[in-house]
């Protein structure tokens, strides 16, 4: 257990640092605000003259403050160790001169490294904090919010921002494709290991295939499910299977060598653990 703790806050700590590194090589050289307290800190560096990661340290800590006072400890010590140490490493990277790149490589090298980072951090169970922090008291407060339109909103009112500060619509697009990137690389990371293909075949010859699919490959389970074509009114079997993305060609091609009139309904599974998985 204890190697396992080690092992996860080496893993915390690989992930700030790399979120730190986007943002400090790549984005806050640019005034990119990609969404999120440390977008506000980039924005708010520029006419207040103080450091991004000194912002962004005073906003976490008064997340968290708060988030403790409302909260608890429920986000826990992996939460307070990359919060404050995204600062300190932001802090420590502003010493080395940035990358010379052109914006839009910036953005997309930026968003890309923060978006790794941001995923390790979530996949050991840890937070950057920041907007996440604010979310969570949101929800304790309004449980019918949706936390994700809330961030969008959010995000979107601190590109607002950007622009009249930086008074540069570029600035602001830029910091949207930043976004962006690092949604889809940070889901890509949390979720790509994890997330599989669910599927449902209706044939007749639903016991056939059944038995070639636990066969065959990597001899995935198949449940039956009895059901009833509502406008044929005959009853019969579905079949349900969980599997990888990379196995789906291989199963589709069992089920229309047995069945070429089959229906073969594939569905994401954006999680699956357990039993082969």
């Amino acid at each position: 257990m204890r190697f396992r703790r080690l092992g996860d806050y080496l893993a915390l700590t690989v992930g700030t640092l790399c979120t730190a590194a986007g943002l400090s090589f790549f984005l806050i050289p640019h005034h990119i605000a990609a969404g999120g307290v440390s977008g506000l800190a980039t924005i708010l560096a520029v006419p207040t003259g103080i450091s991004v990661s000194f912002l962004l340290l005073i906003g976490n800590v008064l997340l968290l403050l708060v988030g403790f006072r409302f909260l608890g400890s429920s986000f826990g010590a992996r939460t307070v160790f990359c919060s404050l140490f995204l600062s300190l490493a932001i802090e420590l990277f502003d010493a080395l001169p940035p990358m010379s790149v052109e914006p839009l490589l910036a953005t997309l090298y930026g968003g890309s490294l923060a978006g790794v980072g941001m995923g390790i951090v979530f996949r050991v169970g840890g937070s950057t904090g920041g907007t996440d922090i604010l979310a969570k008291l949101i929800f304790h407060r309004f449980p019918t919010v949706s936390v994700g339109r809330f961030l969008l909103g959010l995000d979107s009112l601190i590109i607002v921002i950007g622009i009249l500060v930086f008074r540069d619509l570029s600035l602001a697009l830029y910091s949207v494709l930043a976004i962006v990137i690092n949604t889809l690389i940070l889901d890509l990371i949390v979720e790509g290991s994890t997330a599989g293909k669910a599927i449902l075949i209706v044939s007749e010859h639903a016991e056939i295939i059944a038995e070639r699919i636990m066969s065959e490959g990597k001899q995935r389970g198949v449940t039956g499910l009895y059901s009833q074509g509502m406008y044929t009114k005959r009853n019969r079997l579905t079949l349900f299977c969980v599997a990888r993305k990379g196995e789906v060609y291989a199963l589709k091609r069992i089920v229309y060598e047995l069945d070429s009139d089959a229906l073969f309904f594939l569905l994401d599974a954006r999680e699956v653990s357990g039993n082969g998985f």
